[in-house]
């Protein structure tokens, strides 16, 4: 049986700045997966970088293609170096959306494995 255990996160991208928002980690984990879906156009190439907010420990990059479109999917890549980092109980994880053509939402699932394996 999986135990892993999925979050969702929205975040609205704009057309001024990256957008940066935080994840709280509710127990010592490890970030297992991230799937990012774009509910509308919001540009081509946009990207999801997470990190650990404190110690900015790159997890990994979501990275939408070109020509996005309302359902589009990012495809996850866990850092090479650091993609298993254990997440300790309380600890932020950074998300920080690059600057969109377009404002839009993008809904994210957080895949967090409680046995940090």
């Amino acid at each position: 049986m999986d135990q892993d255990i999925h979050f969702q996160h929205s975040m609205t991208g704009s057309t001024g700045a990256a957008v940066t928002e935080y994840f709280r980690v509710p127990y010592r984990c490890t970030l297992r997966d991230v799937k990012a879906v774009a509910q509308a156009d919001i540009g081509d190439s946009e990207t999801l970088t997470l990190t650990e907010k404190v110690a900015g420990t790159a997890l990994g990059v979501a990275a939408f293609g070109d020509d996005i479109a309302a359902g589009a999917l990012a495809t996850w890549t866990a850092d090479a170096d650091n993609g298993d980092h254990v997440l300790e109980k309380g600890e932020f994880i950074k998300i920080v959306l690059t600057q969109c053509t377009a404002a839009g939402k993008v809904d994210i699932d957080i895949e967090l494995d409680p046995y940090a394996r």
